[in-house]
């Protein structure tokens, strides 16, 4: 056998447990427009020892869409399925913008979700999933076109809302209504 240590001599050595820091998820408000303002803000809380830096993983799921119904602000990594924050030296809180896209198609309302990986540096204490909601704002304006017998484009309104509808020839000889 091999002797790895050798210990002589008299002595107090110190210690200290600490243990490892919690971390939680919410998103506040839960709901937002996808026109307006406010964003979605998801706040990643550590509680415990705030001593050192800290890198906190997470899931992103949900059916809006990454890029195209949102964009993030505030993660160190973000992808269509996962991400990162890191907390500071002190801090007890780091922020996730979602900032959604603005369009003009009528769809259902979408969700985004982050979840909090467990971690070997963290563990998870209360929420570790948190939901917010884009809500659509666009709406069907009501107005179908037709192309009568003879030829003739027709426009109903069937809201009575008067809304005005450009017809555009492109370059494949196509009429394109906006």
């Amino acid at each position: 056998d091999t002797e790895l240590y050798k210990i002589s001599g008299t002595g107090a050595a110190t210690g200290a447990i600490v243990e490892a820091p919690e971390v939680s998820i919410e998103v506040a408000p839960v709901s937002v427009s996808e026109d307006g303002t406010p964003n979605l803000v998801f706040t990643f809380k550590r509680g415990g020892s705030t001593n050192g830096s800290l890198k906190v993983s997470f899931q992103v799921g949900g059916t809006a869409t990454f890029g195209a119904d949102y964009a993030q602000s505030g993660a160190s990594v973000f992808s269509a399925t996962n991400g990162t924050v890191t907390f500071a030296a002190g801090a007890a809180t780091k922020t996730v913008t979602i900032n959604p896209t603005a369009d003009f198609h009528v769809e259902a309302d979408e969700t985004v979700v982050l979840s909090v990986d467990p971690g070997n540096n963290y563990s998870i204490s209360g929420d570790a999933t948190a939901t917010g909601m884009i809500t659509n704002d666009d709406v069907n304006i009501g107005n179908f076109v037709t192309l009568d017998a003879s030829g003739q484009l027709r426009i109903t309104d069937l809201v009575n809302r008067n809304d005005r509808l450009k017809v555009v020839k492109n370059s494949a000889n196509e009429l394109v209504i906006t």
